[in-house]
């Protein structure tokens, strides 16, 4: 026989399992990554970014000799870009400082783009603002491209018709 106050636990636990029950039915098994629909699968693909990021050959904070090597991985960025018929929209630079700390800033742009002078150019704006208040010297640069589309050409009329 059990006591009055071990009926009360056992009856409180089976309502807590219940009520685990339940709330994991009405969740659905959209919530559940093994049913996903094939449309959420398609979001996390399309959530793909491309970066770089360099060691550099001495910790610094010099602006001339951040912007040079960030300058290089632009470019590689862009042709890896280019090779995948992808344009971006979000850029964003990273820097591992000499105490190892992490530190980023990023832009998202208004319209798509492949463009390299583009890239450099808000890559350039955004060493500026990094730089503003930093202190410590910089041990690694690098950049990043997301928010990634295919490259596409402009529909002809007669598809309309």
């Amino acid at each position: 026989k059990f006591s009055f106050t071990m009926m009360i636990k056992i009856r409180c636990f089976k309502n807590l399992i219940c009520r685990r029950y339940n709330r994991k039915q009405t969740r659905g098994p959209a919530s559940n990554p093994r049913y996903a629909s094939e449309g959420s699968r398609k979001e996390k693909e399309e959530s793909i970014q491309y970066s770089k990021i360099i060691t550099l050959k001495k910790d610094s904070k010099e602006y001339e000799f951040l912007l040079e090597n960030l300058y290089e991985l632009c470019k590689q960025i862009q042709n890896i870009v280019k090779n995948n018929n992808k344009m971006f929209k979000s850029i964003g630079i990273h820097f591992v400082q000499s105490d190892l700390s992490n530190k980023s800033k990023s832009k998202m742009l208004r319209n798509s783009t492949n463009n390299l002078e583009e890239l450099e150019k808000n890559v350039e704006q955004l060493l500026t603002d990094a730089l503003e208040d930093q202190t410590m010297t910089i041990r690694r640069v690098g950049v990043r491209v997301s928010d990634l589309s295919e490259i596409k050409g402009q529909s002809d009329i007669t598809n309309f018709f």
